[in-house]
């Protein structure tokens, strides 16, 4: 190890290396031009423009120019005001130029040519501002902090582009008002930049101005330079998004109920680098229904944030996060923040007395949220959230009367992220805290800090993460976490070591996300690459993960496996997935939810096989198929499980698309915990089932008007045999009486959920929502019924229909300034 440490100490200090960098000067308009995406301007003339495109996607064609009849120019200019770009994209056959209607921040799945423009204003390759308009007239901005991922389109500023189709091709137009991006106060400024062309429709591919080789490289350390920007002053970031909303609630046999809320955002540029987002009284009832599934694990189910308060620029809270699904889950786990309440009723309830009702959530009363960079590039995220009291409503059955008791207390929530980037454009030293404040009962404090290391040629990484979580809630004490990682990262063949452990306290579940405990992992991750494509194959990589585990405090083996990955993408876009996953005999210490005690769990054989043909096809669909089986039984069990799932995308015209899929499992002769009673743990054998069917229709009328179903229906049932198991102390199990089991565990989980919504864009960053909602859930213990009459049963439960509407206006202070 100290060999290892020498050598990449060693890596750092050599010399950097980097690409030559493409540049163009910055052209100051005397009058800016009109935005209507055709280049009648006379002053585009004189802009010499960015030129010679290469391609950016797929990885193994690096290199490649641009086809001859596709060149590529673009113009970059400004004023006191605002950016100004204009592109000339050639095209052989302009009558064939794709032109699918896409939704507003949809950046991916549509069949039409894009432009899209990165400006990194601090030239710093760690965040950058991305721009985007298509051949159908679709817009899309992103901002990125780090690498790019799903909450990047969550920002949503003022901004706007046009196309227009002519005989040589198209054209496009941006304008990008100084409000919408940071900048920093300079005479003469220059910044990294990008321009890209999307021609994945057409051609499957997509082409940048200046060269990015996503093999070496990432995308934010590829900019190209627009250089001698001057004079241009930093103006007022100040916007405001008020809000109206209304909503009516239908069910049968109910009297219809109303509510109305109003509230507001508001985004402040408190300096050049830095921002306040602020939330007072905000209302999420617009918001989509969670992924809710059947969950008879130890562990509770992860939701994603779909709050745009907490994913835009979420990035920098997620530096401790770690990296893949074995990273121990998020440090900050937003939705914890006004998340469902779980309360045990007798501890409330005297004798006579039973429960009203109660809040099923507390109220979200504020959020603050304040992100920026400085000039030392240290980067800095804090954010505050408070939630309201909770109550519930108790009656008593001998004389009526009423009172209330608080099931959840007054709560402040904190984060703060810093991350100082150091040694070189790519390492970094972070340090995070949470803090869950109450005004009653034990509040709690996590707090990581993380080491993130590249040498200057970007072939080598360490990482370390060192944790330490106050949650007496949840702990008796402090707690203890830590991963070390080194990966090379260039190259056909690479390689990845890792170590990641956390002692029996550890437990981060008050503003994160923790399933583990007492647990440590050593693995070994070896990859394979084709760098070049070949006549079969656009891309192929496979890898070899192998993995032992231990108990971090008594330091001894409770299991270990392998798993070995293939990902093909063929020449006509179709990518297949062939995985093999061996796992030994495994000492689970979860499933018995019980401290030191564990039940041996049989080892397994996994075999996946998956299908996607080319998505840009008018039609396309999907296949996948996974099966197990298990070996050394400590019974007569036949465990085994079988999945298959299937998907179709039917472009129906450049407007409509209907996405479709189903998925089919089931697990045989399953063993899962029952209850505890006294010492006793209670297992039981099952047969679990599950269908999950899926629908989303898109109707995309024009670039500012949209409408969508979303429509998602998940059954599972649970079926147990008449047998019952008590675990033994060495991790076995011992048959025992099934009439000690004093209630039904057999489960028919039935859900249904409904989403119909109308957004219309009526004004840059203004929107109104008309949406339409209905939920059905049913659980019971009839799982010897099969989907149909589950699904029959149902819809005899009386259905609860939401109607609401929704305006969110955007008040841009400096036009507001004008207007006086």
């Amino acid at each position: 190890m100290k060999k290892v440490v020498t050598i990449f100490i060693a890596l750092i200090l050599f010399h950097s290396y980097s690409q030559e960098r493409k540049n163009i000067e910055a052209y100051r308009f005397s009058t800016p031009p009109l935005i209507d995406g055709k280049l009648n301007e006379k002053e585009w003339q004189k802009i010499k423009p960015a030129s010679n495109f290469e391609i950016f996607k797929p990885t193994t064609r690096f290199g490649k120019k641009i086809p001859k009849g596709y060149e590529s120019f673009v113009y970059f200019g400004y004023d006191d005001k605002a950016v100004y770009l204009a592109a000339d994209f050639k095209h052989p056959n302009p009558k064939e130029i794709r032109k699918q209607f896409s939704k507003r921040d949809v950046i991916t799945g549509f069949d039409a040519e894009g432009f899209w423009v990165s400006i990194d204003t601090n030239d710093d390759k760690q965040s950058h501002f991305t721009f985007l308009v298509t051949t159908s007239g679709a817009l899309s901005d992103l901002y990125v902090d780090g690498q790019w991922d799903n909450s990047s389109t969550n920002y949503d500023t003022v901004f706007d582009g046009k196309y227009h189709i002519n005989d040589d091709g198209w054209t496009a137009e941006m304008i990008i008002p100084y409000s919408a991006i940071r900048f920093p106060k300079k005479q003469i400024q220059d910044w990294g930049i990008n321009f890209g062309r999307d021609l994945s429709g057409e051609l499957n591919e997509e082409y940048m101005w200046n060269p990015v080789d996503l093999k070496n490289e990432s995308y934010e350390e590829s900019m190209g330079l627009v250089k001698n920007i001057q004079n241009i002053n930093p103006p007022v970031r100040l916007f405001f998004y008020p809000y109206l909303q209304s909503a009516v609630n239908i069910q049968k046999s109910l009297k219809p109920s109303s509510s109305y809320s109003a509230g507001l955002d508001l985004k402040y540029g408190l300096s050049n680098s830095f921002t306040l987002d602020f939330t007072l009284i905000p209302d999420f009832g617009q918001v989509s229904f969670d992924d809710r599934e059947l969950n008879l694990s130890p562990f509770e189910q992860q939701f994603s944030e779909k709050r745009a308060f907490f994913t835009e620029g979420a990035d920098l809270f997620k530096k401790a996060d770690g990296r893949g699904s074995r990273s121990g889950g998020p440090f900050f786990y937003s939705r914890r923040i006004g998340q469902e309440i779980n309360f045990n009723e007798n501890d409330y309830l005297n004798d006579d007395e039973e429960i009203l009702s109660y809040d099923e959530k507390p109220d979200l009363i504020n959020s603050l949220k304040v992100t920026g960079t400085t000039d030392g590039k240290l980067s800095i995220g804090f954010l505050n959230a408070v939630t309201a009291k909770a109550f519930a409503y108790i009656k008593n059955t001998n004389d009526n009367s009423t009172r209330k008791v608080e099931i959840s207390p007054l709560t402040n929530y904190n984060v703060i992220s810093l991350s100082q980037q150091f040694l070189n454009d790519f390492s970094s030293i972070s340090f995070l805290n949470t803090n869950v404040n109450r005004s009653s009962g034990p509040n709690a404090n996590s707090s990581a800090i993380i080491f993130d290391i590249y040498d200057k040629r970007r072939k080598y990484n360490f990482n370390s993460n060192i944790f330490q979580s106050y949650a007496p809630r949840l702990s008796e004490k402090k707690g203890f976490r830590a991963t070390l990682s080194f990966r090379e990262l260039k190259g056909k063949f690479k390689y990845s070591l890792m170590w990641g452990g956390m002692d029996r306290y550890y437990n981060q579940n008050e503003l994160g996300l923790s399933r583990f405990n007492n647990v440590q992992r050593f693995n070994v991750t070896l990859n394979y690459q084709i760098l070049k494509e070949n006549r079969f194959f656009r891309s192929y990589n496979s890898y070899l993960f192998i993995n032992e585990r231990y108990r971090f405090n008594e330091f001894y083996r409770t299991g270990g496996g392998f798993r070995f990955g293939n990902n093909f993408t063929l020449q006509n876009l179709t990518k297949l997935e062939l995985d093999f996953e061996y796992a030994g005999s495994e000492k689970d210490f979860f499933e018995p939810r019980v401290r030191d005690r564990f039940v041996i769990d049989p080892g397994n054989f996994e075999i996946k096989f998956g299908l996607k043909t080319n998505t840009n096809n008018i039609f396309s669909y999907g296949f996948e198929y996974e099966n197990n089986e298990f070996n050394n039984k400590q019974f007569d069990e036949n465990k085994h499980s079988n999945s298959i799932m299937l998907s179709a995308k039917y472009r129906i015209s450049n407007q409509i698309t209907l996405n479709i899929s189903t998925q089919n499992e089931n697990v045989f002769d399953d063993v899962g915990f029952l209850k505890k009673k006294n010492k006793n743990i209670y297992f039981g054998k099952r047969k679990i089932k599950s269908i999950e069917n899926n629908i989303d229709f898109e109707y995309n009328i024009n670039p500012s008007k949209f409408l969508s179903l979303k429509f998602r229906n998940f059954w599972s049932s649970a079926k147990f045999d008449e047998i019952l198991y008590n675990l033994l102390e060495n991790g076995k199990r011992s048959i025992i009486d099934y009439d000690l089991l004093d209630y039904d565990p057999n489960t028919n989980f039935n859900l249904w959920n409904l989403e119909l919504n109308y957004e219309w864009w009526f004004s840059p960053g203004s929107t109104l929502t008309v949406q339409y909602k209905n939920q059905i859930f049913n659980r019971d213990n009839k799982s010897g019924i099969n989907y149909y009459e589950s699904l029959k049963e149902l819809f005899e439960i009386p259905v609860e229909h939401q109607f609401s509407l929704r305006v969110n206006y955007l008040i841009d202070y400096n036009k507001l300034r004008k207007k006086k």
